[in-house]
This record gives structure tokens, sequence and C-alpha cells, in this order.
């Protein structure tokens, strides 16, 4: 598997050791993004207390709970609501200097306290003026922040799509998608919201927005994930609790459609542009979803546990592309199904080690019965049919060829692109299939 994830150094990973040197007026605070929660359902559902915990490396928190679904984050419902409760905590715990972590469009309230220092909030709040929280903002911490808006937004209000609906119902968590805080998120009414001075000051530049480090005076970083991986066997894909893998199929198709941005750079919900929009990178990564980077996924609790705690950071590149053995690079032989006339004949629990060499199973785990890829490949049926070299690095996932030599990649070139990583679809064009009719018969698509 090829990785792009940028990790913290050694002495950022350090400080984390040691968390109980924190002030107890050093003060963590979390907004959540799209969608109406309260407390309890924003702490134990959407962020879930065991990534908080380390995300807030030793402090003091509060997550806050608000109707970020129902309101759009410039209506004092959700900006006040959100102000309240951090203030409240604050004054309560005695908070001197407070680190906001948000969420998704959970950037968006916080963007508006800042450039909104001078405002009221109202009499249900308990009224005060909106510069006695905000001074006490250390930093701010935008995680997958939507700051400029995604084309998700734009297409949940021009099309019926029923596909589009039940995706953004699973990720988001929230029925009847089309609400008004999503129609804020609409690329075209943030591209307003950022040179009016709801958000910002300017449409390219300004105060909270592109190219400072700051939104109004307060140092602010980010976090975006590049790309979603849903590759069945990559253990990355399954992060971010039970329904993990699931969240990375929808936003797979979510960014295979479009919607999440115009680009293929994307969370699945969020375009990178979106995300990048203010601040200094904390940390991006290619493994990391939009729903990962609530969650311990990927490193970002780390990097942001490291920004709490004003801990020194760099980047570290990220490695050359390597050869993927067998067991990689199964381009998913292990799915059952049909397309078209290929059958992928799958590898199911009680094939393996039954007495028979079934070559899903030895192209998927890598051995079957005794045979080990690639040097038994003589043992398997794909040695009883014709499997050209000219197949290897030709742009197609030939697993004849992954069986017998590991990888598909260009014969020479140990670093080259393998072939069975970058498919952009969900099955290989020319894997072979056992006909069913007697055991051994492979079969091979004309692909070729």
């Amino acid at each position: 598997m090829t990785t792009t994830r940028h990790a913290l150094a050694a002495l950022a990973l350090t400080a984390l050791a040691a968390p109980g040197t924190a002030s107890a007026t050093e003060c963590v605070a979390f907004v959540h993004g799209t969608g109406d929660q309260s407390v309890s359902a924003a702490r134990d559902d959407y962020w879930t207390q065991g990534a908080l915990d380390k995300f807030r490396s030793g402090r003091a928190h509060v997550v806050v709970g608000y109707q970020g679904g129902e309101y759009p984050a410039w209506n004092e419902a959700s900006w006040g609501d959100v102000a309240h409760q951090i203030k409240s905590f604050s004054d309560s715990t005695g908070c001197t200097g407070i680190t906001v972590v948000t969420h998704s469009n959970g950037s968006n309230p916080v963007r508006y306290l800042l450039m909104h220092p001078t405002s009221y909030t109202s009499s249900g709040h308990g009224s005060f003026q909106v510069s006695a929280l905000t001074s006490k903002f250390a930093q701010v911490i935008w995680l997958a922040g939507d700051n400029n808006g995604t084309p998700l937004a734009d297409k949940m209000f021009q099309e019926s799509n029923s596909l589009a609906d039940s995706v953004l119902q699973f990720v988001g968590g929230l029925a009847g998608y089309r609400s008004d805080a999503v129609y804020q998120q609409r690329t075209d009414n943030m591209a307003t919201f950022n040179s009016n001075g709801t958000f910002n000051n300017s449409a390219s530049g300004g105060v909270c927005g592109p190219g400072s480090s700051t939104c109004n005076g307060v140092d602010s970083k980010y976090s975006l994930g590049t790309d979603v991986n849903a590759k069945i066997w990559d253990g990355d894909a399954y992060c971010g609790g039970f329904l993990g893998y699931g969240y990375s199929v929808a936003l797979y198709a979510a960014q295979a459609y479009g919607w999440g941005s115009n680009s293929a750079c994307t969370d699945g919900f969020i375009g990178c542009g979106s995300q990048s929009y203010n601040g200094v990178k904390l940390m991006e990564d290619s493994d990391m979803n939009h729903h990962q980077s609530r969650r311990d996924c990927q490193g970002v609790t780390g990097a942001v546990a490291a920004a709490v705690q004003n801990a020194p950071y760099v980047y570290v590149p990220p490695p050359e592309p390597t050869i993927e053995n067998g067991v990689d690079t199964a381009c998913l032989t292990s799915v059952q199904g049909w397309f078209g006339d290929i059958y992928y004949a799958g590898c199911p629990d009680n094939w393996i080690d039954d007495g028979w060499i079934d070559h899903d199973c030895a192209v998927t785990y890598g051995a079957d019965d005794g045979a080990v890829l690639p040097q038994d490949y003589n043992l398997t049926s794909y040695a009883d049919y014709s499997c050209p070299d000219s197949w290897r690095g030709d742009g197609w996932c030939d697993a004849c060829v992954v069986a017998k030599y590991g990888a598909d990649v260009l014969p020479g070139d140990p670093n080259g692109a393998d072939d069975c990583s970058v498919q952009t679809t969900n099955y290989c064009s020319d894997v072979a299939y056992e006909s069913g009719v007697g055991w051994g018969t492979v079969t091979y698509t004309t692909s070729h």
C-alpha cells in the first residue's frame, strides 16, 4: 500500500507522553459539524470519548452540542449557542486560554464569532459581548473544515438523487439533508459569506481566508484528507469505529460522483481547497476520509494533541511507492459477484485449506493449501494456462501476474506504479475465474 501520511516528529510525540503537566486553565472546546447534536450525542457518537481524550492531551475540555443542521452557521441559534456553551464552561473552569477544535461545518460558527467580536449574544444566552469569549481563544484548529463550500451541497439542491441522500444520511447521520446548514455550504453562498464579512472579509485573502495564518488575529491550523481509501484489504479503510469501512465505501462513492469536490482531491465530503482555506497546515493524509478526521485515525489525534501542547512538529515526506505483495494486490478477487461475463469465484472461509488450491484464495491471502505465492505458482491452476509476461505492467490488474510475480508492475521498475493499486473501479477487468463446471478450469477474459 502506498502511504502519503505526514507523521509528527519524535519530539512532538514525546511531548504527548506527559499530559499531566498541562495547566487546568488551558482548555479545549470541540465543535461538531452539520447535524443537530445534543451534548451527549456529540460526545459519544460524533467524536467518541476515546478520540476526545487523545485530541485534548490532558486539557480540561467541553464538547458543544447545538442545532448545526437546522440552522446555518451565521444564525445566532448556531453561533450563539456555541458561544454560550464554551463561555459557560470557561467561566466555571477558569480557562485562561482555549484551543477550539472544529470538524467540518463546525468551523463556520467559530469563524463567525471571530469575525464579529463586538456583537452581543441575545438575552436567551445570558447576553455578553462575543469578545469576552474570543479574547481567550489561543488557537483554532479546523479538522476537514468546510470553509469555502462543497459541490456536495450544490448538488443536494440541484437534483433529487436517492443515492446521494442515502450516502449523506448514512455518513452525516441526518435525515432530510436539504437543510439550512447544508444550503449555507453551497459554493456560491460560501463565496458570498467569505467576501462580505460573515466568515471572512474578502473573496481572496482577508483576515480569515487564504494566505492568512490566523483567523482575525487568532492562530489557525488545518488538517485535510486528500483521498478516500476503500480498499477491502487495507486496514486503514476500516478505521473509525464499528461502521468504519461502511463510511469509507460511502465516501468513496461520494468522491466517485464528484459530490465532495470539483477535483479529485477530497476527503469524500469536502474538497482540499475548502479544507485548507485558512490557516497553517497541521497535517494531511491520503487515507483520512471525512469521517475519520474526527476519530483516532491516520495520526490526526496525535497531530492535534501536539498542537494543543504547543509542541514543535515537522512534516515527514511520504515514502516512495513500493511493490505490493500478493496479499495486498488481490484487487478484490475475494469479493463475490457478477460483472458482465466476469465471475469472481471469491474466497469463502470454507475454501481456505479445504484440500483444493483455489486461485482466488491464493491470490487474496498469498497462500492456500500449502501453495505460497509467488514461489509455488506452478502448483496453482494459473500455471496450466497462458499468462504471458507481456501482461506485466500493461495497465491492467492481472491476477495471474500477481500470482506469478507477487505484483503486477513493469519489469525492471521496482518503484513503478502497481496496476492493481491504481484501478478506479471496484473490479479487475481480466481476473481469472473458475468456470464452475469442474474445479481447476481457469478462463481469462479477452481484455488483451
